[in-house]
């Protein structure tokens, strides 16, 4: 057997023993082993835009997180990784929004001539807070949150999160 037909056999092999592998992948819209999933956040009946809702195994599960952001009717859609949808299993669900921080506008100096005045940096300043959670903190944490989802292959997996104070 010369050098390159030895070659051809390893690529051959590697791809024969591979093939058990790819058997389970289903590539559909939703993406490998996942299944949609969307659903609706409400705070006191009221659409809740721009909230993150994150899912997060419960437990012994053998499934990734996912992430969805809510429209202004309060209506998201989950997505794992870089696919859509979610896999089958028992989800601790979080929810949360954050006030948007936009940057101040930089005043324009006096003159072209004029420098900016430099302020030192303060060695016992705090750090800034991180922006405000605009919905009640329990919602944010999985263990206190209260909120639950069971993704299941064959169901709607349609899920309505009640947020109240």
């Amino acid at each position: 057997m010369n050098v390159l037909e030895s070659r051809l056999a390893r690529v051959v092999l590697c791809f024969v023993a591979s093939l058990p592998l790819w058997s389970g992948c289903s590539f559909g819209p939703a993406g490998p082993g996942t299944v949609p999933v969307s659903g609706k956040v409400t705070y006191d009946g009221k659409p809740v835009d721009a909230a993150i809702v994150q899912f997060k195994p419960n437990g012994g599960v053998k499934a990734e997180g996912a992430v969805g952001r809510t429209n202004a009717d309060g209506q998201f859609e989950m997505t794992t990784r870089e696919f859509s949808g979610v896999m089958p299993g028992k989800y601790q669900v979080t929810v949360f929004k954050y006030e948007s921080t936009k940057p101040a506008a930089k005043q324009p100096a006096a003159s072209e001539n004029e420098e900016e005045a430099y302020t030192p940096p303060n060695d016992n300043a705090r750090p800034a807070p991180g922006p405000k959670n605009l919905l009640p903190a329990k919602y944010a944490q999985p263990d206190k949150s209260g909120l639950t989802a069971e993704v299941t292959v064959d169901g709607a997996n349609e899920f309505h999160l009640e947020l109240v104070d």
